[in-house]
């Protein structure tokens, strides 16, 4: 469990390990009525902007975006994002096909 930070009335989780480290555990994600669960991460607010821009531009919704990435995205024999490697020497991956948008 994170340890907890209490400011007055806000109660905040302070993460404990790096941003961007892999974290797996034992919890079940709940799932809603549509077989459906919720996918949760933070990134900046740069970041955030880009994904729900690029989402409307292709008429869909954000889940449905990163559910598209994900299921595009190519993996290496062992299952691991091909471009992880250099996601964790640079700080900003630029995603397989995504080359030509991150030069504009």
């Amino acid at each position: 469990m994170s340890p907890v930070l209490v400011l007055g009335s806000a109660t905040l989780r302070v993460m404990s390990r790096p941003y961007g480290s892999p974290h797996l555990d034992s919890r079940q994600p709940q799932q809603h009525g549509n077989g459906r669960v919720k996918l949760v991460g933070y990134v900046n607010t740069e970041t955030h902007a880009q994904a729900k821009a690029a989402a409307f531009a292709g008429g869909m919704s954000l889940g449905l975006y990163l559910a598209e990435l994900i299921k595009r995205d190519q993996l290496d024999h062992e299952g691991r994002p091909v471009w992880a490697d250099s996601a964790r020497l640079s700080n900003g991956p630029t995603l397989p096909g995504m080359e030509a948008h991150s030069a504009a």
